[in-house]
Formats: C-alpha cells, structure tokens, sequence
C-alpha cells in the first residue's frame, strides 16, 4: 500500500503526514523531548497509515524545525523547568490545527505521544471532547509526581500551574472513549508506578493498563501492541 506523505505549516507549526490513500481516522501522534516529528512518524507513522489513518505529527514547541533553547541546544535544568509550558503550548497547537484543517473530515481524533509526548495527549484528552482513543506510551498521567522526580527545585508558581494542568489532579476532566497506557517496568526517568497508582485510583476511567519489561524506551512488542489496540477500533 502506498502511503501518501505531505508536509506543510500551519500558522508556524511544522507538520507532516502520512495518510492512508482512503482513511478512515485521524491521529496525533507527539514525539519525546529533544525529538521531531521525523522521528515520531518513523516509530509509527507508515504502521498507522497502513491500517486506515491519516496521521498528523508537528514539531513540539521550541523543538525541530522550531527549535529553541533550552531544547537547542538542550540544558537539562532549564528544560526541565520549560517541560509543562511546552506540552501545554504544543496541545494548544494540536487542538487549532485539528479545529482549522481536519474537523470537517473527522469528528474526533485519536492522540498517541512517546514520554513528553504522552504528556501532551494526556493533557490535549482533558481539554477535548473530541479525543476518542488515547495513547500514552511510557509517560504518566500525574504530571506534579513528575515536576518532583526530577529533583530540582521549582518556584511556587510553576508547582501551582502545573498542578492546575495535572490530569492526575482533574480526572473528571477526561472524556476519551478508551485508553491504552504503556509503560516500562525498569523505566527511571518516568516510573510506571505514576500510572499504575492513577489507573487504580481511577478505576472508573477505561484504561487498559500494559507494562513491559523495559527502560525508558519503546521496544517493539509495545508497537506491536499500540497497532493492535488501534487497528480493533478503527
């Protein structure tokens, strides 16, 4: 199958697709930090074309082809500090871009994002009811446990405002028809025991929660599985 690609910009958004020839839905897909949307769409994106979505990925703010310090270059403290107002600007961009070019073809959408990446489909499923599935792959809903793992200290106002946007915080703010949440059972820079408590705290939540024997990193069987899951609701 031929897997139609485009690239263009919306309104300073990089964005590239690949596309199924006839699809069937669409889905965001959100790369990690220091990523790109290349990256991202060479994890996924031809797999996802193939079983019937038109998948849009963009360079995350300050990243890419709009990358800025203290992504590029990248400085481990001030990144850190930046991280939520980036997955808060970055879902902001995804919502406009779905509402200007894609919500006349599809209804709703599915979001798919890889650690930082996660936390912006995490955070874009609390402020949209029009994210059917969410895919959330070695990531973590409670977005304060990780402003505090990090171990640096942040002022107060970045605790509160983060804490204003933790979908841990405001599960009611969820309205995504299924989820699927992967994580690695060996992972130090995001522990799955983040989502682990979630999920079962918030069991009324249609979660299916899935742990791999793996660091911080996507290994194939979790690809494997992220089609599966995808493919049976397409």
């Amino acid at each position: 199958m031929k897997t139609d690609i485009n690239t263009y910009t919306f309104k300073g958004i990089p964005v590239k697709v690949y596309a199924h020839p006839s699809p069937k839905r669409l889905i965001f897909i959100n790369h990690g930090i220091v990523g790109s949307k290349e990256r991202i769409l060479t994890m996924f994106g031809v797999n996802l074309a193939r079983i019937g979505y038109e998948v849009v990925a963009i360079d995350a703010c300050k990243h890419g082809q709009r990358g800025e310090a203290p992504f590029k270059p990248y400085q481990e403290e001030p990144a850190a500090k930046a991280l939520f107002d980036i997955v808060k600007k970055t879902s902001e961009d995804v919502l406009r871009l779905y509402h200007a070019k894609y919500k006349s073809a599809y209804p709703t959408f599915d979001i798919l994002g890889v650690s930082m990446g996660g936390y912006v489909a995490y955070y874009t499923a609390t402020q949209s009811s029009y994210v059917a599935y969410l895919v959330p792959v070695i990531s973590s809903p409670d977005f304060s446990a990780g402003l505090s793992h990090t171990g640096i200290t942040f002022d107060e106002d970045t605790i509160k405002k983060v804490e204003s946007m933790d979908p841990s915080k405001h599960p009611k703010r969820f309205r995504f028809k299924e989820a699927c949440a992967l994580v690695g059972n060996k992972d130090s820079l995001i522990p799955m025991t983040q989502t682990k408590m979630f999920v079962k705290e918030n069991e009324i939540l249609p979660i299916d929660f899935k742990v791999y024997d793996t660091s911080h990193k996507v290994v194939p069987q979790m690809q494997e599985d992220i089609i599966a899951f995808l493919k049976a609701r397409i």
